[in-house]
């Protein structure tokens, strides 16, 4: 019956991602399942941390559908089989099924994640009996509920730790502004997928005048080769961005600081493009400081309206980047 997933491994040791497959999850489904449950699984998955691979993210064109899916079965850890009535019609969704089953034989691990959707075990029994009688979990209980049993049944495990997990991570705890920065400056990506800035363009401290930048990163237009900077500076994630009076000390400082450095280029632009290549005062700043969940309503109303007043900067939650890091390659 639904309920927590079973059969996971013990507990054992943190092992490196670079000993681990390349994904921990593929999620095998029906296209009819596609955007209900396979997509916002898989989003949800992502924002947790966990490598998800899904055909809509990896197959391109010219690719071959098999090859694609046995690559996502071979090198994964784990397989979400979402068993739905629209699945139990289709042959191609119970190659998959099949295949995920070779795996759990070969190894002697449970490998199979069932999740329940629109069906009951009395039907689950008459196509899959050696899955009817095992714990799943249930869409019935909504995909919040499905994500963290899947996230229990791989933790139980082998857990290979992804940047965006462990910035998750580092975000629940009591992580200065430092920290954050060190922790972004040695997993550039996620900020290039947060900023559409190019990989490689990322400069961290950099002095403009009296201010002094956490993060500047840059994206260049091809066609035209005009360059746009991107100036960020971090706040610690516990501190929320706006207080019951206006925004958080630390907030407004941070907004002068690149307030200064705007000022400091209008100055001194040949100076500030021996740092920054064609960095101008049109450049686009942010300031990050704390989560979503620290603004209440009224709170996320006057950052909204303190935004609307600013020139040139906007100030954002750490949830911007977690956010842009769970998103769906298109």
């Amino acid at each position: 019956m639904p309920g927590r997933i079973m059969g996971a491994l013990p507990r054992q040791r943190v092992v490196l991602e670079a000993d681990m497959p390349p994904w921990d999850v593929f999620i095998s489904y029906a296209s009819e399942d596609k955007d209900e449950v396979a997509l916002p699984l898989s989003v949800a998955l992502r924002r947790a941390g966990l490598r998800v691979w899904l055909d809509r993210q990896e197959i391109r064109v010219g690719d071959s559908l098999n090859d694609k899916i046995n690559e996502g079965l071979a090198n994964s850890r784990f397989g979400v089989v979402i068993l739905s009535p629209a699945f139990l019609a289709k042959s191609f969704p119970r190659k998959e099924l099949n295949g995920l089953s070779a795996i759990e034989d070969a190894t002697g691990a449970k490998s199979i994640i069932p999740v329940w959707h629109r069906i009951d075990g009395t039907v689950l029994a008459r196509h899959a009996p050696l899955l009817a009688d095992r714990l799943a979990a249930n869409t019935d209980d909504g995909i919040p509920t499905v994500t963290t049993q899947i996230l229990d049944a791989v933790a139980d495990t082998h857990t290979a730790l992804s940047p965006l997990r462990l910035l998750g991570n580092l975000l629940g705890g009591d992580a200065d502004g430092e920290a954050v920065r060190e922790f972004l400056a040695f997993h550039p990506d996620l900020m290039h997928r947060t900023l559409h800035s190019q990989p490689g363009t990322e400069r961290w401290s950099v002095h403009l005048g009296p201010a002094s930048v956490d993060l500047c990163a840059s994206r260049t237009q091809y066609t035209t080769g005009e360059t746009t900077w991107f100036l960020v500076q971090f706040e610690p994630p516990g501190s929320p961005a706006m207080t019951g009076t206006g925004p958080a000390a630390g907030v407004e400082r941070r907004v002068a600081e690149l307030r200064d450095a705007r000022r400091w280029i209008a100055r001194n632009l040949r100076a500030a493009r021996r740092a920054l290549p064609r960095i101008d005062v049109g450049f686009s700043g942010f300031v990050v400081s704390g989560r979503r969940a620290l603004l209440d309503q009224g709170r996320a109303t006057a950052l909204r309206e303190y935004n609307r007043e600013l020139l040139g900067t906007t100030v954002r939650t750490y949830d911007w980047i977690v956010d842009a890091a769970a998103e769906d390659p298109e």
